[in-house]
């Protein structure tokens, strides 16, 4: 059962991810974090399985809260998430450490997939 943290700027759309992953019974949600800050603390603190992460947030990104995560927890599943979409934004995530990318519209189609590590993991260029 993986222990998930979720960040977002968007208190919004944090509820409703995490409304979605509340759905989930091989999912616990161990917390959520309004900034890179926070959840990077968070992080350190709750030795989450996967953080899904905003990829843009003002302050600490969540690009650099992925270089973070790859860096300290290794064993920790990044995915970064955001309005964008495209091949730039795939690739920024790879580079950071993170396993994989989801657009923001597609987040209910492929996070089961994810969760259920059927997806295949970014790979850096």
């Amino acid at each position: 059962m993986p222990r998930v943290l979720t960040i977002d700027d968007n208190p919004l759309f944090l509820t409703v991810m995490n409304d979605l992953l509340a759905r989930f019974p091989n999912v616990r949600m161990v917390g959520s974090a309004i900034n890179g800050i926070e959840g990077l603390a968070a992080a350190r603190a709750l030795e989450p399985d996967m953080v899904i992460v905003d990829m843009k947030m003002p302050g600490l990104s969540g690009l650099e809260v992925a270089e973070r995560l790859h860096r300290e927890q290794p064993d920790v599943r990044v995915v970064l998430i955001s309005l964008m979409d495209g091949e730039a934004c795939q690739a920024s995530a790879a580079a950071a450490g993170a396993e994989s990318f989801i657009c923001k519209k597609d987040l209910f189609s492929r996070l089961p997939a994810i969760l259920n590590c059927h997806e295949p993991v970014l790979v850096a260029a």
